[in-house]
């Protein structure tokens, strides 16, 4: 038994598309805005690190370890 009215759900259908682009809209401005600061910064927010709970994903620990400790240090390589 479905807890939402057919109303409930068809408001809800209708705002999940635009939840959606707003997202993807964000996502787009805060990829294309101009550099600031370290480019590994930019590099570390724009890569998806996130530890996968499946066997197929690969171990990104050390990755996310470089990435880190380049968006921190102030004489990495490429940051002015």
């Amino acid at each position: 038994m479905s807890l939402l009215t057919h109303a409930q759900r068809k408001f809800v259908a209708c705002l999940v598309p635009i939840l959606s682009r707003d997202q993807q809209k964000a996502f787009i401005e805060s990829r294309d805005a101009p550099a600031k600061g370290n480019p590994w910064e930019r590099v570390y927010n724009l890569v998806d690190l996130n530890p996968k709970a499946q066997k197929s994903v690969k171990d990104v620990t050390r990755m996310r370890s470089i990435l880190t400790q380049l968006k921190t240090a102030p004489n990495a390589p490429g940051a002015a």
